[in-house]
């Protein structure tokens, strides 16, 4: 994969090559190779799913061309004890947290996106394919969510290492989609969580919460003796991922608990009066009360 030889290059970080994870390299590479169905105007077409092709200087910034060459994967690569590559997809959860694998409280991050992060359309400039001028991708829009925004919202995004409009506005669509569904959370585990690596996704219930099996990505793992281990989680699910538009603003919801401002009208209403309902109040007079009861 080209990212494991930029890590490993001279002009890249000169990573040894007993420091990057292989097994999750190949991983990602198979991700990547996916034969996907893509379509550009009334053109349709069988692809990877994912492709890289550009060219950089050895004077750049290798931070921002790591970062670059990750955008045409809507990947990561996480640095630890190894470095460990992932591409943008969805992969099922490995591991099942509920409120006995907890050793403490969940806290919540960050309950969505903020004010001045929210988006709801991408745009930008890639390389088109048998040209070195950049151009404009086709824009991606998410039609539930500016008419829950009230107002475009856009971001722009350059692509410089993806040469087709179709794959472009996939990647568009992913960042609108992941900006969205924006809950974050850290929970302390017991040692059940011992063996979850950045990336892998978890399903977490919470009674608190009110989450069922609600899918997270782990973002972040911390361990210390005599300490929790510490994950930090970001909520995520096969819609982002997959080549569907949004059916909704947040595609994910952020708990099964009822919406507090929504009050159900009270069932099996009933109303009482009459003599047995009478107060006698100390100067003599009477007070007209109306026993109601419901469910």
């Amino acid at each position: 994969m080209l990212l494991r030889d930029f890590l490993t290059a001279e002009w890249g970080y000169g990573c040894a090559a007993a420091d990057i994870d292989d097994a999750a390299t190949i991983a990602a590479a198979n991700a990547c190779d996916v034969q996907t169905a893509f379509h550009e105007g009334e053109t349709g077409y069988l692809a990877a799913l994912y492709d890289c092709n550009g060219a950089y200087t050895t004077d750049q910034d290798r931070a921002g061309v790591l970062d670059e060459l990750l955008g045409s994967m809507a990947g990561l690569a996480v640095h630890g004890a190894h470095w460990s590559i992932h591409a943008g997809v969805w992969t099922p959860p490995v591991m099942d947290l509920g409120d006995d694998d907890l050793d403490g409280q969940i806290e919540i991050v960050q309950a969505g996106a903020g004010f001045d992060e929210v988006i709801n359309g991408v745009r930008g400039q890639y390389v088109p394919r048998a040209s070195a001028v950049p151009d404009d991708y086709d824009a991606y829009q998410s039609a539930p969510a500016l008419a829950v925004d009230g107002r475009e919202l856009w971001e722009d995004l350059t692509l410089p290492y993806t040469n087709r409009r179709a794959r472009c506005l996939n990647l568009a669509r992913i960042r609108v989609e992941a900006s969205r569904d924006a809950l974050v959370v850290r929970a302390p585990c017991k040692l059940k969580a011992w063996p979850l690596q950045p990336q892998d996704r978890v399903r977490l219930s919470s009674r608190e919460y009110g989450w069922t099996n609600k899918a997270f990505r782990v973002t972040d793992w911390q361990f210390g003796v005599g300490a929790p281990v510490l994950l930090t989680l970001q909520e995520d699910g096969p819609e982002i991922w997959d080549q569907a538009d949004a059916a909704s603003a947040e595609q994910l919801s952020n708990t099964d608990l009822p919406n507090p401002w929504l009050v159900a009208a009270p069932q099996g209403v009933q109303a009482a009066s009459g003599d047995a309902w009478l107060q006698v109040r100390s100067d003599g007079s009477l007070n007209v009360r109306v026993a109601v009861q419901w469910q």
